[in-house]
């Protein structure tokens, strides 16, 4: 057995012989493809982005399985384990997936569905009959391989990780011959020339991921197009990193863990080249703008940027909702009397689950009134809003529109169509809606005791989201957050003690991600914070007293969600004098050296109590 370390701080794998067979689930159902729009599009499991389920490595070993660690303690991991006398699945099998995902979205998404070698040449754009036996090998191998995941596995059902030990597949196979059963061959393919087809079922885990919300939507062309196999896994990453910003950067060492790509401090070097090739050729298809790799002090510290343009967000955005049109169509299709068995009821059951819920969602003129009484009165006035209700209930549900039209009835905000929208859009009643959907459910039914509940559900999904933003902010900016986290922690401890910095250093990540979800540091909206530094920056300028810098900042009612950034945005725009008299303003503890000029401040904020600053030279 050989192990082999990636980072200490981060992920470590070990390499282990495996002999473990793999069963194999067979189920027999027949389902014609459907004429979609934009067969190419198809759903990634957001397990497959994330984590390494196809190996880089092109020496793997027969019966080596790989065995991949999240944190120190190692109960956070996946292992990755080939059946006896073969590998783990790699580069190839990876593309043989891409495309069956492909074909699936064909057959209507079902869940388990026929398929051909010959079919699966043809998306690879490949003619020669020599690729039928790999291409056998690769399907047999993904069925055959065992993924265990401890803490890690994500499902969209409860939009977190599985905090248990999974055991599965990413699919089952059934190798199915048509040479003497002719009347399975009319059945299923009628072309004398396929002697052989395989039954495919997705495994159940990854299946949910793709007809739920666990996925993204990716151009299967374009997947298939990237030759390299690590520039395909960087280029998935990074476009779920980013969103729809147009610049991101990254810690190489993110990306290399995240691969994985083995190095040590000697190769790092070598290996932040591997990825300059990958942006070479990602620059080379147009699917970024440009980027650019600042060393920074040695290579373990180095960053990557990657910029993109506006029509790669209109190309992402295009994508998602004509993949999302193809499924609408999938839906509407559906019909009950494609139902021949009790098993294949029980295949295409998720499909009916989904119409079911889109079918609660479909906007009615009760749901819209009844939104419309949930809302301040005056949004009755607004002939607009009908129709905003109605695009966010299929967007969003009938219940979250309405505990959102409640949170702003309580808050009695001023323009309530412009707040609707971005209350939708950037979460401002999340809390509001997770303690309402709390308490609709506790009517309903009493929750045991070792059941968790769904706010708990909902924070632990929070700070899985916190911990992913968190992990690619540049190391400055980590720093900055652990000095605040550290002043807030000692603060709730009430002394600064040996004891309590040992306690701190042990817990530090737990600790930090709590001050970040408590500060609402990732919920500030740009968008806001720029309109108020373009409107408050010209006045503050001008006054001369605390007294007009607080009628200022009276005139608006967000201002104390975003003190934290305004202040951070200010102290680098206007002089000390007046630095001192918007601290006055803001009642903050405070120590100050008028004598500085070069001077680094560290806020801590937490609403309803006085923050302390720290104002160091740099």
């Amino acid at each position: 057995m050989s192990n082999n370390l990636v980072n200490k701080d981060f992920l470590l794998w070990e390499e282990i012989d495996s002999s473990e067979q793999a069963e194999t689930l067979e189920e027999n159902l027949s389902v014609e493809d459907l004429n979609l729009e934009n067969p190419s599009l198809i759903r990634m499991d957001m397990n497959i982005i994330e984590y390494p389920l196809f190996s880089k490595n092109n020496h793997r070993k027969v019966n080596q399985s790989i065995k991949y660690f999240f944190n120190n303690d190692k109960d956070v991991f996946i292992m990755v384990k080939p059946i006896s006398g073969d590998y783990i699945p790699g580069d190839f099998e990876e593309r043989v997936f891409i495309a069956l995902l492909k074909i699936m979205k064909k057959r209507g998404f079902q869940q388990t569905f026929y398929v051909s070698a010959t079919e699966l040449l043809d998306e690879f754009g490949l003619t020669n009959k020599a690729y039928y036996k790999r291409i056998k090998q690769s399907i047999t191998r993904l069925a055959e391989t065992s993924y265990v995941f401890k803490n890690t596995l994500y499902l969209s059902k409860i939009k977190r990780n599985i905090e248990d030990t999974v055991n599965t597949n990413i699919m089952t196979i059934r190798t199915i011959s048509l040479v003497n059963d002719k009347k399975l061959r009319e059945e299923l393919y009628n072309d004398n020339r396929i002697k052989e087809i395989y039954e495919i079922t997705i495994s159940k885990y990854f299946y949910d991921n793709i007809i739920r919300k666990g996925y993204l939507v990716y151009d299967s062309n374009t997947l298939l197009g990237i030759e390299n196999s690590t520039t395909r896994t960087v280029y998935m990453l990074i476009s779920k990193l980013r969103f729809q910003n147009l610049y991101l950067k990254v810690p190489s060492l993110y990306l290399i863990k995240r691969i994985p790509l083995k190095f040590n401090k000697v190769t790092i070097s070598r290996t932040v080249k591997s990825l300059e090739r990958c942006c070479k050729e990602l620059l080379e298809k147009k699917l970024i703008t440009r980027y650019n790799i600042i060393k920074n002090k040695k290579w373990e510290e180095s960053e990557i940027e990657f910029f993109f343009e506006d029509v790669h967000n209109n190309i992402k955005q295009k994508h998602f909702y004509a993949d999302k049109k193809d499924f609408g169509e999938v839906l509407n299709n559906y019909d009950a009397s494609l139902l021949i068995s009790h098993t294949e009821e029980q295949s295409l059951s998720p499909l009916q689950e989904i119409k079911k819920e889109l079918e609660e969602n479909t906007p009615t003129p009760e749901m819209i009134e009844t939104v419309l009484n949930s809302m301040p009165i005056k949004a009755r006035d607004l002939k607009t809003i009908p129709n905003l209700i109605r695009d966010a209930i299929k967007t969003h549900g009938f219940q979250h529109v309405k505990f959102v039209a409640e949170y702003m009835k309580i808050h009695k905000v001023g323009n309530i169509r412009s707040y609707f929208t971005q209350a939708l859009e950037n979460g401002w009643a999340d809390e509001y809606i997770a303690k309402r959907k709390n308490e609709e459910r506790k009517k309903v039914v009493q929750v045991p005791l070792f059941i968790e509940s769904e706010s708990d559900l909902i924070h632990t999904q929070l700070k899985n989201e916190t911990k992913e933003k968190y992990i690619v902010l540049s190391e400055k900016e980590k720093e900055d957050i652990e000095k605040i986290a550290y002043i807030e922690y000692i603060k709730k401890c009430g002394a600064e003690t040996s004891a309590q910095k040992r306690a701190f250093k042990l817990g530090k990540e737990s600790i930090i991600i709590d001050y970040l979800i408590t500060s609402k540091y990732f919920e500030m909206n740009p968008k806001i914070i720029e309109t108020i530094i373009e409107e408050i920056e010209p006045e503050i300028e001008e006054v001369e007293s605390e007294e007009i810098i607080a009628d200022i900042f009276a005139k608006f009612e967000t201002f104390s969600s975003y003190k934290f950034k305004i202040f951070q945005i200010l102290q680098e725009k206007i002089e000390m004098e007046k630095l001192k008299m918007i601290l006055d303003f803001l009642n903050f503890e405070k120590e100050f050296n008028s004598t500085m000029d070069e001077y680094t401040i560290f806020l801590m904020f937490n609403e309803g109590q006085k923050s302390r600053i720290l104002i160091k030279k740099k």
